[in-house]
């Protein structure tokens, strides 16, 4: 045990040591470090601030709030590590294979060793939260609790706060090692539990989905969403989570034989479940074995910064199954629509699973209004960042990968008889059609949530794909710049210019419509000028890349 103690102890220091010796690393130390001093660091000082006078008055009782937030954060902690069932347990390396397998050590003492180190790691996520959000998290946290029945025993709620988050916390390590640990064995078993597993996981999770729209949409809002976990049937499909909760407030409503047993049966879970990965530590090395060689693609994809070698590997072994989109399988593009065309092709399968996760989200955050009442117009503008964001993050990932194939395929696409800036211009048109997809979610989920508010919707609609067709325009002179993909200090130093440019690119169309909305114009109006701005800096920024593309040598 002591060599792998003495292991542990030296990648920890091994990588705080590479952090700051490291140029390209000690770059985006300083950043995180100076970008929480200038947006958070205030958190730490007291400030004058009107007493909070506890808990929004949702006419509901305050024990189903209190036990409906707590249930809503230990479901968020228990989801994160129960959605790691589909791996193998514990984080291994060629070198375990090499080395570490090959001594005498008990397999069920190396599992045990890393069912530690994960369980710690789990914990070490919240207090990232708490270092980041300072005072306002703490006074948050008691805002929650101020104004109840017995004010005394608000200060034990802490106490069991904690314990109720390392127990569950454990509970979930313990699911995914006792699961992971038979769902992921190379066998027929286990690979038919695997797809019964995923469908039911699919088929709760859109359940859930369903009966939280399903509340959002009711006239009494609040309460349904109160009731979902306040419901037999979800604390029973959730009974670790909801064991959690009950824990917590045990202190504020004198109920300590439930907190009791719902103690009991999450310490008695985990200690089963950690027997039962005990009892399968036999197949641990087999499994982290063909685990490491099959992570070789995706270390080599990181530490070149191209993920597709990801995707080819998947095609290659099968798991990338191919998909056929009729309606554009069917075109006849000709000419620089070809490059359209194909650009389409290749969105789709490749990043067809990312634009409907990033779809959701932007329904989601146009549906946030629908809660609020005679505040919505402002709570609308407030999300509006939110949505310009989400499209930025989608266009630049995408593009960036979508580029990182055009500079590959130069030598073919240069003989075409038409010119670069044309190119140039159909492959950003290209790789904008997902991230405009997603924007036009977002504004067709406007318009359903709240059909009253068109003017909003319609602007989303004009404004947004702008947006995401500019950002993609920035990343393709930075990608000619800095084209080399194995190069981390390249790689650097393309990530800050990336983000530095759309910022730059964005700010002009943003002043424009907060001047405008600010003197009364139309919303459509503002979007619509606008988008002019954001299509001018687009063109603008293909001109400038059309003659580098054509000098572009990908072999120097």
């Amino acid at each position: 045990m002591r060599p792998l103690l003495y292991l542990t102890v030296r990648s920890v220091v091994n990588s705080f040591r590479r952090a700051v010796r490291s140029p390209v690393r000690l770059i985006g130390v300083v950043m995180l470090v100076g970008w929480w001093f200038m947006m958070m660091a205030g958190n730490l000082v007291p400030q004058r601030r009107r007493p909070a006078s506890g808990l929004p008055s949702f006419d509901l009782p305050e024990e189903e709030v209190i036990f409906a937030i707590l249930f809503l954060a230990f479901l968020v902690i228990f989801l994160l590590r129960a959605l790691t069932l589909f791996r193998v347990p514990g984080m291994y390396r060629h070198a375990d294979s090499d080395v570490l397998f090959a001594t005498p050590l008990s397999p069920k003492l190396v599992m045990a060793h890393r069912f530690v180190l994960d369980y710690l790691i789990t914990l070490f996520l919240p207090l990232l939260i708490l270092v980041f959000g300072g005072r306002r998290t703490v006074e948050a946290f008691e805002m929650l609790f101020r104004s109840l029945p017995d004010p005394s025993a608000a200060g034990w709620v802490g106490r069991t706060f904690l314990l109720s988050f390392l127990l569950v916390s454990l509970f979930g390590v313990a699911l995914s090692y006792a699961a992971g640990l038979y769902l992921n064995r190379d066998a027929d078993a286990s690979r038919r539990a695997r797809k019964v597993v995923g469908v039911a996981l699919a088929a709760g999770g859109l359940a859930l989905a369903a009966t939280v729209a399903s509340a959002i949409l009711s006239d009494d809002t609040w309460r349904n969403l109160a009731a979902i976990p306040n419901s037999q049937i979800v604390q029973s499909l959730l009974l670790p989570v909801a064991s959690a909760a009950r824990l917590a407030i045990a202190p504020l409503y004198a109920s300590w034989a439930p907190a009791a047993v719902s103690g009991v049966f999450l310490v008695g879970g985990s200690a089963g479940l950690l027997w039962l990965a005990l009892r399968q530590s036999d197949h641990l090395y087999d499994m982290a074995a063909r685990g490491t060689a099959a992570s070789q693609v995706r270390r080599e994809a990181q530490r070149r910064g191209d993920p597709t070698l990801l995707l080819v590997q998947a095609a290659q072994s099968g798991k990338l199954k191919p998909r056929r989109l009729r309606g554009v399988y069917d075109l006849r593009l000709t000419g620089p629509w070809g490059i359209l065309w194909k650009e389409a092709i290749l969105g789709y399968r490749m990043s067809l699973w990312l634009m409907v996760l990033m779809s959701l989200m932007a329904a989601f955050v146009s549906a946030i209004p629908v809660l609020e009442g005679e505040h919505e117009a402002g709570l609308a503008a407030g999300l509006l960042p939110i949505q310009i964001l989400l499209i930025v993050a989608f266009a630049i990932g995408t593009s960036q990968n979508g580029f990182q194939e055009t500079l590959r395929r130069v030598d073919t696409q240069k003989p075409l008889p038409f010119s670069p800036t044309t190119t140039c211009a159909m492959e950003v048109a290209g790789k904008a059609l997902g991230p405009i997809l997603v924007a036009l979610v977002a504004a067709a989920a406007a318009f359903a949530f709240r059909p009253a508010a068109w003017d909003y919707a319609l602007a989303l609609a004009i404004g947004l794909p702008s947006a995401a067709i500019l950002t993609v325009a920035v990343q393709l002179p930075v990608m000619l710049v800095f084209p080399d993909l194995s190069d981390p200090t390249q790689r650097a130093f393309r990530g800050l210019v990336q983000f530095l440019g759309t910022f730059l690119a964005l700010t002009p169309s943003v002043l424009a419509a907060i001047v405008l909305a600010a003197l009364g114009v139309p919303l459509p109006l503002t979007a619509l000028v606008a988008c002019l701005i954001n299509l001018g800096g687009t063109a603008a920024l293909v001109g400038m890349a059309g003659p580098v593309y054509a000098s572009f040598n990908p072999s120097e």
